[in-house]
């Protein structure tokens, strides 16, 4: 499960409403879990969104990756921050 945190700052990322980015990041997430890389999953996106959809440009899914993965790291470290305890 995605947080709705990063479904917010990925809608403000986008440009688009938060119900609109919601699956593509689901989506994402998922994909990534089942060891997809972030080309994979931007070009299955495009297929289905299209070339120029913001949600399915590399560069966002990229940026969805990364926010996911230092999201699992930060759990897997018990949810404690460098520098300080959450």
């Amino acid at each position: 499960m995605v947080s709705q945190d990063l479904i917010e700052r990925a809608s403000q990322r986008t440009g688009h409403r938060v119900e609109l980015v919601a699956g593509a990041v689901e989506i994402i997430a998922r994909r990534m879990g089942e060891g997809q890389s972030v080309r994979q999953i931007a070009r299955w996106l495009q297929s289905l969104l299209g070339r120029d959809h913001s949600a399915a440009s590399v560069e966002f899914v990229g940026w969805v990756v990364s926010q996911l993965r230092r999201s699992q790291a930060h759990e897997a470290r018990g949810g404690v921050r460098r520098g300080g305890v959450r």
